[in-house]
């Protein structure tokens, strides 16, 4: 399930709306936070889902694929860059003993990446929205033909 609430839209053609527009977001973040901090190797597949969505084939299954390949590979750059360190913190007189305090601290290209991510989960979740709420509208279709061809 997606972190997408469908009841927030009055019709499906709204959350797609919404998803073009978060795409053109995408499209920067792309460009500009998560191109230059991937190795060349990483590069293919983001030029591919760049193109794809500028192509304005959001909504196709191999975008979708791509998105989430990128995603899982963004996600990881971001683990692989970010460090906790624990710091021991005493207070002035040493009365309570100190605390450990842990801070996370991540590489420009990681907090970069982390800039990008939330606009693609974003439209991963926009993507399948629109999806989810074809299936349903599919299904109760269905079902309504199904109840008029018996008669209730």
């Amino acid at each position: 399930m997606t972190g997408f609430n469908l009841k927030d839209y009055e019709d499906i053609e709204g959350i797609a709306i919404d998803a073009f527009a978060l795409s053109r977001d995408c499209v920067t973040g792309l460009r500009v936070d998560v191109l230059p901090n991937l190795p060349p190797r990483e590069r293919p597949r983001v030029e591919r889902l760049l193109a794809d969505i500028e192509a304005r084939q959001i909504f196709e299954q191999k975008t979708t694929n791509l998105l989430e390949g990128v995603i899982e590979t963004i996600s990881q750059r971001i683990l692989d860059g970010t460090d906790e360190v624990a710091v021991f913190v005493a207070d002035e007189c040493h009365v309570d003993g100190g605390a450990v305090d842990s801070k996370r601290l991540r590489t420009d290209a990681a907090n970069d990446l982390a800039r990008a991510l939330p606009l693609l989960l974003g439209l991963r979740d926009s993507v399948y929205a629109v999806h989810d709420a074809m299936h349903a509208i599919h299904a109760v279709d269905k079902l309504r033909a199904a109840h008029n061809r018996s008669g209730s």
